[in-house]
């Protein structure tokens, strides 16, 4: 406790100087927005790292010319592809900041962002601080509502709490989807980098781990961050549902957790719901490339994605209009 109350008196008396993180792949087109709301920040940055990921196109040429209109944005270059966790590791490994922003490089900040997020870092005294989201759609320029309530107020959530929540199909956005600022102290403490084993659900496993090294962790329920969907031309973002059900159910039986039921409860219910996005992905897909084999080989070997289907049959019939009755005939008088 002693320690926590130093580290909010440090920050209070200063205000903590911050990094901002971008992992890009080719990203040539659209990764200057991204640098440009970082730099226009009501709080500036101390530095924008961008780290490319042995890009194919000209991203490192793109970020070069930025770094050039402002000495704050610094390239890392990597040999090879090494996935977003990798990436984002050889930034941690150079940032200079007191704490560090993540942001994709097809997505973006709102002005006002590091600003609020910082404040109630300092307020909480948390090690993480996350924030409400918008999506973006580049086809119309517009920015849709705020993904989570903005007047719940901002809290710290326990543990228990971001497993219900971090977690798809639950009315309410995937926690894990929230990106996060980072207090550098704790993550160079504890040794914590992103997952390489995994490119996909790697921010769910980073998240995960810091709290099991007893990462204080907050929520901000202001929309900052900009979110670009995964359907537009914009993001390159795919995601291999079936690696993120298996890595949630490797959680289940992790030392760490398995003596804490509700833990073990949070963990099982995320790992339903990611199979059973999985297997809505997958239907879709299917239909889309009419790949009606793989489609009924999945019905015969996988329950989730049968039950699924049956389901989806049922709702179907019960959606169907009435057979029209043919008109009864005269009887006779």
């Amino acid at each position: 406790m002693l320690l926590r109350q130093r580290d909010t008196l440090r920050f209070t008396a200063v205000t903590p100087s911050i990094t901002v993180l971008i992992a890009a792949y080719n990203a040539e087109g659209f990764v200057g927005r991204a640098v440009a709301s970082a730099l226009t920040q009501s709080l500036a940055p101390l530095e924008v790292l961008v780290v490319d990921d042995a890009s194919t196109d000209d991203t490192v040429a793109v970020v070069r010319q930025l770094a050039r209109a402002d000495s704050r944005v610094k390239l890392i270059t990597l040999p090879q592809n090494g996935g977003p966790s990798a990436a984002r590791n050889a930034g941690l490994d150079a940032a200079r900041g007191e704490w560090v922003a993540v942001l994709d490089a097809d997505d973006a900040f709102m002005p006002q962002r590091l600003q609020g997020m910082l404040s109630y870092a300092v307020e909480s005294g948390a090690d993480i601080v996350v924030d409400n989201f918008r999506s973006y759609k580049p086809a119309t320029n517009s920015i849709g509502p705020a993904v989570l309530d903005e007047g719940a107020g901002n809290s710290l959530i326990p543990f228990a709490d971001f497993l219900a929540r971090a977690r798809p199909l639950r009315g309410e956005a995937d926690w894990g989807l929230l990106k996060p600022i980072f207090r550098q102290a704790f993550l160079q403490e504890h040794g914590l980098r992103y997952p390489l084993a995994s490119r996909h659900g790697e921010d769910f496993l980073f998240m995960v781990d810091a709290f099991a090294h007893g990462a204080r962790y907050a929520l901000v329920r202001e929309a900052g961050y900009l979110y670009t969907g995964r359907s537009s031309n914009l993001s390159r973002s795919t995601l291999n549902y079936h690696l993120m059900y298996e890595h949630t159910r490797a959680l289940i039986g992790d030392e760490r957790f398995r003596a804490d039921p509700l833990l073990v409860r949070r963990l099982h219910e995320r790992a339903a719901a990611v199979r059973l996005l999985a297997a809505i992905t997958d239907y879709e897909r299917f239909r889309r490339e009419r790949d009606y084999v793989s489609l009924a080989r999945r019905v015969l070997l996988d329950n989730t994605f049968r039950t699924f289907i049956g389901k989806k049959l049922v709702r179907s019939l019960i959606r169907l209009p009435a057979k029209r009755q043919a008109p009864a005939p005269d009887r006779p008088r």
